[in-house]
């Protein structure tokens, strides 16, 4: 009898490498059905040379965590669940990984997927924590210190029922389509980030652990290694809804540059039970040296701020509030009380 490891291609390459270029989930005995298949899954994830090939619009159950590394996946609209509620990351993304369709994503509670290396693209992540989670949606950082990612191609994420929905810490040269946040306490948490650009950027509802603390904010820039650790930085459209504190926020205690927003629009900010703040844009330089690191060089297009706090409008509650800030530019800014007393004073 002649086996695959006789049978060879015409450059002499055998039937039984042939037959790992393309691997299905059924070849692992996978069902989709439901049931805990942990043990499964991590054997089929183990094969990071081939593509690997989900049957349709099945739910694949798992528990603890599930690693990513060089694969080529589609998931065919199918789906992940994990059944254990615990602390740690539901799905680990490593370098050179290529997700051709998405991967959709529910927890129980804990933190949802992590991308911690370089070069990785997919078309679509969705993950919903089926209790409010008092942890990260998703994060896009090295688990190295002071070691950057870079050349992150994400077409939409989702995001559901999150404390802190996306942190992007030390990306470079990265795009992010489409994002959307839902139920959220910090919504996209910016930190030494460059060279990337982020298409439409939208979050709704506030959750219940959302009192409007320092940092509770829909979108918040910083630089923390350096001055202008943060720069190079495009955004289409940012629409943000609820925020506990700030709709938008450039902060930290070092300077930021070159930012372009090209159209923003936040609605009732400053909604946490007890806001230290609330204001629809606010930029402010940092201090950490003893004198004020300016934030330089940021442009708006269309800056639009409704219902700014439901009892303020002044001060730290204003729709625009810019301290410290050098070579500002916004072209347009309205501001209006559509359900709220106040908007802005």
């Amino acid at each position: 009898m002649i086996t695959d490891t006789e049978v060879t291609t015409w450059v002499g390459r055998t039937q039984e490498s042939k037959n790992k270029d393309i691997i299905h989930s059924k070849d692992y005995g996978l069902l989709g059905d439901g049931s805990d298949e942990t043990l499964k899954l991590h054997a089929l994830l183990q094969n990071t040379n081939s593509l690997i090939v989900f049957e349709k619009n099945k739910t694949y159950c798992f528990k603890g965590s599930l690693t990513l590394k060089g694969n080529t996946i589609l998931f065919n609209s199918s789906k992940l669940l994990n059944l254990e509620a615990h602390q740690d990351w539901s799905v680990l993304v490593y370098a050179n990984t290529y997700i051709i369709d998405g991967i959709n994503l529910t927890i129980q509670s804990g933190h949802g997927l992590r991308i911690l290396e370089s070069n990785v693209k997919c078309e679509s992540i969705f993950i919903e924590s089926l209790n409010e989670s008092l942890n990260i949606g998703c994060m896009l950082s090295s688990n190295l210190t002071n070691s950057f990612v870079s050349n992150i191609e994400i077409g939409s994420i989702y995001t559901k029922n999150f404390s802190s929905h996306i942190l992007i810490y030390k990306v470079l040269k990265s795009k992010i389509d489409i994002v959307w946040m839902n139920n959220y306490v910090t919504g996209l948490y910016f930190r030494d980030c460059q060279d990337s650009k982020f298409g439409y950027i939208y979050a709704r509802g506030l959750m219940t652990s959302g009192i409007g603390s320092a940092g509770q904010n829909g979108v918040l820039l910083e630089s923390t290694l350096d001055n202008n650790a943060t720069k190079n930085l495009s955004f289409n459209v940012i629409d943000i809804e609820d925020s506990a504190e700030h709709g938008i926020r450039f902060g930290g205690v070092y300077a930021i540059d070159n930012v372009h927003m090209n159209y923003i629009k936040t609605r009732n900010t400053g909604a946490g039970s007890a806001a230290t703040g609330g204001g629809g844009l606010k930029i402010l330089g940092g201090n950490r040296t003893g004198a004020f690191n300016y934030h330089t060089n940021i442009s708006i297009g269309t800056l639009i701020n409704e219902d700014c706090s439901t009892t303020k409008g002044l001060n730290n509650f204003a729709a625009l509030i810019i301290s410290h800030v050098k070579h500002i530019h916004i072209n347009k800014h309205i501001v209006s009380a559509v359900h709220s007393t106040y908007s802005a004073k």
